[in-house]
């Protein structure tokens, strides 16, 4: 006799071992590009956007995750910091006063 798929909620795996995840899918099932999609949001989250702690966390090198991360276009482009020279140069340079010739 087959076994019905399970009922969200309902509890597969008993007792999980410490870092082992039980994912809950619903009888209608889940796309696996949003399920691995999630994970890898949540990773992110958890490493505060460190690439390599998030790939630490998934037990994968880094070259692999940042794959991952192209391929479900979530890769940001970050903006230059307040303190990269070009950004406090072109500040520099737009608040100068030029004094002007009389």
């Amino acid at each position: 006799m087959d076994t019905p798929p399970p009922t969200k909620g309902t509890t597969i795996r008993p007792g999980l071992e410490p870092g082992e995840y039980q994912l809950a899918l619903s009888d209608c099932g889940a796309p696996f590009d949003s399920i691995v999609r999630e994970i890898l949001v949540q990773a992110l989250a958890l490493a505060r956007g460190n690439h390599a702690t998030a790939a630490r966390l998934l037990s994968m090198d880094t070259t692999r995750l940042e794959e991952l991360l192209n391929t479900y276009s979530l890769t940001e482009r970050r903006a230059p910091t307040a303190t990269s020279k070009h950004s406090t140069s072109k500040v520099s340079a737009s608040k100068k006063k030029i004094p002007s010739k009389r």
